[in-house]
Formats: C-alpha cells, structure tokens, sequence
C-alpha cells in the first residue's frame, strides 16, 4: 500500500482508494475536481475525479499533456455543474431507475390531461413486468434492444382476461415507450432519441384492424329481448336490480353515443329532460300532432370528456326514456336521484354475461374474431345515425369526434340492410 493514498476530501464527502502517485493529485474547483493519473494506466492519459448527486464521476482526459487536461477535465466539471441546474441527469441508470422517474414527472405534469395520465402510467405498468427490458441502461439503450426483450417478451404475455394482447395495445405501449426515450433524452439519460420503434411490431399487427363490433338493427333488438328475460326471471331482488340498471344502461348509451367514461361519469344534474311541448314559438295544433318520439329527448352536459373543450349532447328519446325509467327503478328500490347516475365503476362482467347468453359477444369476419363490449354501443349509435342519413358533422359534433373520424372508422359499417334497401329499391327503378 505504500505506492497507494487514500483520498479523502470533506467538500467532496466521498472516501475513495485511488492507485496514485503520492502528491500527484491536482486539485481545481476548491478542491472539488481531482485530476491524476492512475498508476495502473498504460496510456499515462491525466484523469478527472469528483463526486456529485452522492455518487463518484471519473472521465479521463485523453491527453498526457497536464495544461491540456485540466482544461478538458475544467469543461467537464463545469458541464456537470450546469446540468445539475437544469435538473438534468448526470448518473447512469437503469431503465427501471429512469421509468419511476418518468411516472413521478407524468403525476405532477400539469401539461396532460388526467385520463391521458392514467393510460400512459397504466401502459409504463405493464412495460415494467418485463425484467430484462428494465434492467437495460437508459444511456446505451437501442432500437434492437428494445425489440429482442419487450417486444419478443410482450407477444408471448397473456392479459389479465386469459388472451393475448392485441396489435393497438402493443402498438399503444412502443407509443409510450417512445414517450419515455424522448423525455430520457431532454433530460439527459441518453444523447438521441430512438425512432421506429412501430417498425418492430409485425406488420400484420400494425394494421390489424379493432375487435370491437357494432350491433346491427336486428342483433341489438336481440339483445334487448334476452335482457328483458334476463329481468324477468330473475329471483334475486339485488340480481334484478343490477339488471334492470344495465338494461337502461345499453339503450342510454345507444340512444348518446357517448364513451363509456363520459357516460360513467355523468350526474343526474347534468341531465336536462325536454318537452318540445313546452316550446313557446310553437304552434298549438303542432304541438298536439307530436308524438312522443318526437317531443322528448335530453340535453346532457359532459363533466369528464376526452375532448378539452366543454360540450352539450342532445340524447334521443330512447335515452330520454331509459333516465326516466331509471328513475322509477331507483324509487321502487329507494334509492334518491342525486349525484352520479349509475351508482357504479363498471358493468364488464354483467355485460359479458349477458352478451354470452345472447350470443353476441364474437362474430367470425373470414378468419379475424372480433368481439363486442361496451364501447360497441357508441358505434352503433352512430351506425344508426349514418344509416338515417343525419349529416356526418352533426353526428361528429354530438360525439366529440371529427368527420375524418366518422367517414375512416364508422361509416364502412353501414348495415347490410340499409345496402340491401338500395339495391332492392335501385332495381325496382329499373324495372
């Protein structure tokens, strides 16, 4: 040990054995950057040393030449510093490391939505199950290594429900990755951005189209005749309570279009039931040729919605009436019609029970599976409005939603029958 010095520096805080030359160390910085050379280095390079964020940091200079090496180890010391203003990284870490620090920014940002908060952490949870990708270094961290451990490990995963995940989830999670590498690098836990990471997944997943259905006329007319049984022989009191709920639930959500979250999240007084009746510039006799469909609908004021700007939707009488006998269904079991309207987080399982015994739940498209769940009930509302050939912006408008959107992802599914009364009506013309 005589050819050895034990460093110890109290401004620095850190107690290290560094193979050096007794009185070879140089100190700058008031002491707070050492620059020596190691003994054990052939190259004779001058190499700096100082401790920061409660860690050692050591870079060598490149250079035997003393004047040149302090000046290079001087630059170095002081980018640390900077970076430490800026809240920039200045440590290796693991992947892992830098995820929890990635989910704690996402929790305090004030720049993103809430429910886009909740799903990017929910994704980050899931990416994290895998433990070969998080014990990667963020720093070194490549497109290839990313493929060879989250995607090859993400196929092979079952979800939560016994299936494996869909290409839009897989998609959705390389998305958030991507978020993260990006936010790695403007704070300095790596030098550049990774892209392509959607090129990872198989092509066929990239374009597999959702698996979520619509209910055409006859299947949802089908799947209000089983809840009704469903209902009616029931003998559980609380069992036909929950049905009854879920029944006026579907033909709500029918009769609005609006997401599952928004509905969910929906008061009593955010609903306004209208009689057109009332109206005071119209005309008695008008008035009394009305028929119910025509006088009542409902003007819901959406309290928590994907789209920023607040919006009224006008609710069909079927919606209308679903509220109404909502209602009278809370009144008989004593329940007081204030606050959020459904009194409940979720109607998953029960609408999986019910779509299974009706039937309803898959239906086979050549050799795609695709399924139905609550958020077919917004399709179909709109099914229903495109094939009453209501305008695409007022569809759009009631929705939240852009025409784009409607004319891409909605009206391809206009109903068999709806073509089959052209081609019947078109050849009637012609004969």
């Amino acid at each position: 040990m005589s050819n050895l010095r034990l460093v110890i520096d109290r401004k620095v805080g850190e107690h290290t054995i560094a193979p050096v030359m007794k009185n070879n160390i140089i100190k700058r910085k008031n002491g707070r950057l050492h620059i020596y050379k190691r003994k054990d280095d052939k190259s004779g390079n001058y190499v700096g040393r100082t401790y920061i964020l409660g860690k050692d940091k050591v870079k060598t200079s490149g250079t035997r030449n003393k004047k040149e090496a302090i000046k290079i180890l001087e630059e170095w010391y002081n980018k640390l510093q900077y970076r430490v203003e800026l809240g920039l990284n200045v440590h290796e870490t693991s992947v892992k490391q830098s995820v929890d620090l990635f989910i704690k920014h996402i929790r305090q940002s004030t720049n993103i939505e809430g429910r886009s908060k909740k799903s990017i952490i929910h994704r980050m949870n899931r990416v994290m199950k895998c433990e070969e990708f998080m014990n990667l270094k963020t720093s070194t961290l490549k497109l290839d290594d990313v493929n060879n451990t989250f995607v090859k490990w993400v196929l092979n995963q079952k979800s939560n429900r016994g299936v494996t995940y869909r290409g839009a989830t897989i998609k959705g999670d390389l998305v958030t990755i991507s978020q993260f590498l990006n936010w790695a690098t403007d704070k300095g836990y790596r030098k550049q951005k990774v892209t392509g990471l959607l090129k990872l997944l198989r092509k066929d997943l990239r374009q597999q189209k959702t698996n979520r259905d619509y209910f055409s006329r006859e299947e949802y007319e089908t799947l209000k005749k089983v809840s009704r049984h469903r209902i009616e022989t029931c003998r559980s009191k609380h069992h036909k309570f929950d049905r009854q709920r879920l029944h006026q639930f579907i033909i709500f959500m029918v009769g609005t279009g609006l997401r599952v979250e928004e509905c969910m999240s929906l008061h009593w007084e955010d609903i306004e039931f209208v009689d057109r009746r009332n109206v005071i510039n119209m005309d008695k006799t008008e008035r009394e040729k009305l028929s119910h469909y025509e006088r009542h609908f409902v003007k819901i004021h959406i309290r928590h919605s994907k789209v920023k700007k607040l919006r009224e939707v006008i609710g069909m009488t079927s919606a209308h009436d679903a509220l109404v006998n909502l209602k009278k269904i809370y009144q008989m079991n004593d329940i007081v019609c204030t606050g959020n309207i459904w009194r409940i987080k979720t109607f998953r399982t029960a609408l999986n029970d019910l779509l299974d015994e009706a039937n309803l739940k898959t239906r086979q498209v050549g050799e795609n599976t695709i399924t139905r769940d609550s958020q077919s009930f917004r399709k179909t509302y709109m099914c229903m409005m495109i094939n009453r050939k209501v305008p695409h912006q007022r569809i759009a408008q009631n929705c939240g939603t852009s025409t784009a959107m409607i004319d891409k992802f909605y009206a391809v599914y206009l109903s068999s029958d709806t073509l089959i009364d052209i081609i019947v009506e078109s050849n009637s013309t012609k004969n």
